[in-house]
């Protein structure tokens, strides 16, 4: 998953609520943030059923006017490609359909369908989902080279078996993340000498579940020796790794910083992990107990002020522990996350990742809408999604919310400020129509000239077209970005 730099907003240490413009915020309630979280990830799904990730949904954050790219795990880390377009990720697209799936209780759920034939077209070779990258090192650049992603392979297949998917095919990714090239500890590439604590999580969670589901990791392509032992060396890193780290899990170099984010993401990931090693889970949850702070939120590392991304996955991991002395903790957390949550600067700064979570924080406290309040919200983000396409003015937008879905106003804002559909889609049909014009204009001054014969004109209409075209769309370009208060 990628890195969350938003611990990295700092929250208020009172605990009576947040002020806006002179007056006291009234806390959310965990109904309204569960519509709202739901709204966003409808909103939030490109029209493929995937998810990108994002590192801040601020508007002075994000990326306009390109269209998404592959989610890839090398050269770089991050949440762009080399182009600067927001990267389409498998992980987070496991995330969101997971946390719809056990908000509404719906596998037909249109969005998560629609999520299942994205990941199931993404590229696949040999048992492994990965990336396709222009081949180094040689004069063919045109050659491409298929490289395989064992955190993408894992999560794809959560997401398959989760929601249904032939054994086969299971069967042939658990054999490549068992196998003793791959297999134990994972790294995000394939054949990484360098493995990390989330790979090696995510695989574990998806082979713990082959080993469980019947007729998975039985076939004859491997038999279930290979993951037995692929699943023991990767316990065994994990529990090294974390008694290195004070019981805590991070990930190295740029994506380093945040321990208390990555080991609640791990145990929400990985619940099985109480089954698996009893003692590690247990050391790792009493941990993150210890760090609450007062104000009863956690923080992205131990010592920092709380910070929203944390207290909901820490919260989350806490429920799903099923744990009797968590009660008093995740209430503590909840609250927190109702009152910082109605302040818009707070909303603006969570990730993908975070709204998924908090989706499923509220299912599994018992939140669920009923079937007319999950066609309502999806209609919302469907009529959201349509106006935007029509204009990039938001106020009319953002009328389909409704009162109690005010503080996702700004995190759609922040959609419209660059990567999702909406914003890109109506600057690309505003320039298509504009070179489409120019082009259909001087095709028929052509046409003039040559009739009345005006000479060399004819000649010179293909390079004017050209010219004019480029010259039209720069102003128009900027007279969008000045309509969108982007400069």
């Amino acid at each position: 998953m990628h890195s969350h730099p938003s611990g990295s907003l700092s929250l208020n240490s009172h605990r009576i609520g947040l002020y806006g413009r002179g007056m006291l915020t009234k806390p959310l309630t965990l109904d309204q943030i569960a519509k709202g979280a739901y709204l966003f990830l409808a909103s939030d799904q490109w029209d493929d059923g995937m998810w990108a990730r994002s590192l801040s949904l601020r508007q002075d954050q994000r990326w306009g006017g390109q269209d998404g790219t592959d989610d890839r795990a090398a050269p770089t880390h991050g949440s762009r490609s080399a182009t600067g377009r927001p990267r389409k990720s498998v992980t987070l697209t496991y995330f969101a359909a997971s946390a719809i799936h056990e908000y509404t209780r719906d596998r037909a759920n249109p969005c998560i369908q629609t999520a299942l034939s994205a990941v199931a077209g993404r590229p696949y070779e040999c048992g492994a989902y990965g990336s396709v990258f222009p081949e180094s090192d040689t004069r063919h650049s045109e050659r491409k080279v298929f490289v395989p992603n064992a955190r993408h392979t894992a999560t794809a297949g959560l997401l398959f078996a989760a929601f249904g998917s032939d054994n086969a095919r299971l069967s042939e990714m658990s054999a490549f993340l068992a196998s003793p090239r791959e297999g134990g500890p994972w790294g995000e590439r394939s054949g990484s000498r360098d493995p990390d604590c989330l790979s090696t999580a995510y695989s574990l969670a998806f082979l713990d579940n082959c080993r469980r589901k019947p007729g998975v990791g039985t076939q004859a392509v491997h038999d279930t020796a290979d993951i037995e032992a692929a699943m023991a060396r990767g316990l065994q890193w994990l529990a090294a790794d974390a008694a290195a780290r004070d019981d805590l899990w991070d990930l190295w170099g740029r994506e380093a910083g945040e321990p208390v984010y990555k080991t609640a993401t791990i145990l929400c990931v990985l619940p099985s992990l109480v089954e698996l090693d009893l003692a590690l889970y247990r050391r790792t949850l009493a941990k993150l107990k210890s760090l609450q702070n007062a104000d009863g939120g956690w923080p992205a590392a131990p010592g920092d002020r709380s910070s929203m991304g944390s207290t909901v996955w820490v919260s989350l991991a806490l429920v799903k522990s099923q744990t009797q002395d968590v009660d008093r903790l995740v209430a503590n957390g909840i609250d927190l996350i109702a009152a910082e949550l109605a302040e818009p600067a707070v909303s603006s700064c969570l990730v993908t990742a975070d709204w998924a979570a908090l989706l499923e924080l509220a299912a599994r406290r018992g939140l669920h809408p009923s079937a007319s309040e999950d066609v309502q919200v999806r209609r919302r983000a469907k009529q959201f999604v349509e106006s935007a396409l029509r204009s990039n003015s938001t106020d009319h937008q953002l009328l389909v919310l409704g009162p109690e879905l005010q503080f996702v106003r700004e995190p759609l804002r922040g959609l419209l400020a660059g990567t999702a559909p909406p914003g890109p889609r109506a600057r690309t049909l505003w320039i298509s129509r504009l070179r489409l014009g120019t082009v259909v204009l001087l095709g028929a001054l052509s046409v003039l000239s040559l009739a009345l014969k005006w000479g060399p004109w004819p000649f010179f209409a293909p390079v004017g077209a050209a010219v004019l075209t480029v010259l039209l769309t720069v102003v128009l370009q900027r007279l969008l970005d000045r309509r969108d208060g982007r400069r």
